[in-house]
């Protein structure tokens, strides 16, 4: 057995505004560069 979720939906005259703006396309961001702190040894390079 599997619960069956049951969606209670509203109608809106509107939705909130959001990130992506009126076109509604495109990415939200999350793919920045993190900056990722040096290990001792991190510049020491084994070929396999």
């Amino acid at each position: 057995m599997q619960k069956v979720e049951h969606a209670d939906f509203e109608e809106v005259d509107a939705l909130p505004e959001s990130q992506r703006g009126a076109g509604g396309y495109g990415s939200t961001g999350g793919h920045e560069v993190l900056a990722v702190p040096a290990e001792a040894g991190a510049d020491h390079r084994t070929e396999v």
